[in-house]
């Protein structure tokens, strides 16, 4: 069971990231963050090397990759919260 202050700051990012210029910020978070993106730099690096069949290769930097996942990561929590703070609402408007 969550406090009553931790119900209303996921009310309260629900309905700051369900505004207008919170979707837009939202939107930006997802872009930047990488969200969308399913390889790794250096795997995109090593299909163009293969494509033109030239042989430099680049492994993948574990910290590199442990920093990229963080960072999709908050978008995913913020997400969450959203899911969260709209499931506290309904709660709230059935009782």
């Amino acid at each position: 069971m969550l406090s009553d202050i931790e119900n209303g700051f996921m009310v309260d990012t629900k309905n700051l990231f369900e505004s207008e210029k919170g979707a837009r910020v939202l939107e930006y978070l997802k872009k930047v963050l990488g969200v969308e993106q399913t390889l790794e730099p250096e795997e995109v690096y090593n299909k163009e090397m293969e494509a033109s069949e030239r042989p430099e290769r680049l492994s993948i930097d574990p910290y590199a990759m442990a920093k990229r996942q963080g960072m999709r990561s908050a978008y995913f929590k913020i997400v969450a919260l959203i899911q969260q703070g709209t499931r506290i609402m309904e709660k709230e408007s059935n009782e």
